[in-house]
């Protein structure tokens, strides 16, 4: 994250963009950027905490295709395609992490990156087997060529984050 702080106050004067707080989900409200009536991405924060102009930003998220990783895997993307990129895909979510499904890929492009994929009119993207525990990994693929993202998320800790899905 450090090597991409310093180019942060660029990017919010750049957009010239409005800004609103709100509850964004469970755990966490968001500062929502908006330019041009679309949102670019959200700075999230812990819930029911103020997010101050001395605090650092820890977790960007986007939502927004003409966002993507150095590799060009953006929200939308299908997990084919992101498995060309990055390796084979296993999806998880964890019952302490808010039941959040996540895609970890073999080749993680850094540990500083989060994926989310799309589960429409589904509570989650994988088939996992009766929820033995806390963290559940998926079996078997689920609407393979069509599994997109929902987000991408560029974290201070992302990695441990993910180390916790474990």
């Amino acid at each position: 994250m450090s090597q991409y702080r310093k180019h942060i106050p660029f990017i919010l004067h750049f957009i010239a963009a409005a800004y609103l707080v709100s509850p964004f989900i469970v755990d966490f409200d968001a500062i929502s950027i908006s330019q041009s009536g679309k949102i670019p991405y959200y700075i999230l924060y812990p819930a029911k905490t103020t997010f101050a102009n001395s605090d650092s930003i820890e977790l960007l998220l986007t939502e927004n295709s003409n966002f993507r990783t150095v590799e060009g895997v953006d929200p939308g993307i299908s997990l084919k395609q992101s498995e060309a990129v990055y390796g084979e895909a296993t999806l998880a979510y964890n019952t302490q992490n808010e039941s959040r499904e996540q895609v970890k890929f073999a080749n993680r492009p850094a540990e500083k990156l989060l994926f989310q994929p799309i589960a429409p009119n589904q509570d989650f993207a994988g088939i996992y087997p009766s929820q033995s525990g806390e963290y559940n990994e998926k079996v078997s693929r689920i609407c393979y060529n069509s599994l997109s993202f929902s987000a991408i998320g560029f974290s201070k800790d992302c990695g441990e984050r993910n180390d916790r899905l474990k």
